[in-house]
């Protein structure tokens, strides 16, 4: 029952961010494709969005800081579903926070179970692309 809740939950929070994404500047980009960028990942892997659209029927792209206690509390809800749906959904978590290095991504990371890819979006630029305002915010990118 508790797995069927979390998923449930995910499942509004997405939904949400779809319908939310209708109201603001965001929603310049609904239907529109997504420029391919890559981003180096703190395991030293490089994250390309053009090379997990191919392998996966959508990203779920999460920009967050080290410092934000509503990310913190989103990341076990993420893991879990990135655990139960890895082969369709790929996620990248990306810290906006200039001064997040890669060692303290790193040991976030470790200390808070993640398993999918973390970098950071200062390589990226998302946030600002977007027009993020608050995090965390996901950005779900399909093919």
């Amino acid at each position: 029952m508790r797995k069927t809740w979390k998923i449930a939950l995910l499942a509004a929070a997405l939904l949400a961010m779809l319908c939310a994404a209708g109201f603001g500047e965001e929603a310049d980009y609904l239907g529109k494709p997504l420029a391919d960028f890559a981003v180096g990942t703190i395991d030293g892997n490089t994250f390309t969005l053009s090379g997990a659209l191919e392998a996966h029927d959508m990203v779920l792209i999460n920009l967050w800081a080290t410092w934000c206690p509503p990310c913190e509390a989103e990341f076990p809800y993420l893991e879990e579903a990135y655990e139960a749906y890895s082969d369709r959904v790929a996620v990248v978590a990306l810290s906006i926070e200039p001064s997040d290095t890669p060692e303290a991504l790193r040991e976030y990371a470790d200390s808070h179970g993640m398993t999918f890819p973390v970098g950071s979006d200062t390589e990226t630029g998302l946030a600002n692309t977007f027009g993020v305002m608050s995090i965390p915010t996901s950005i779900v990118v399909d093919r």
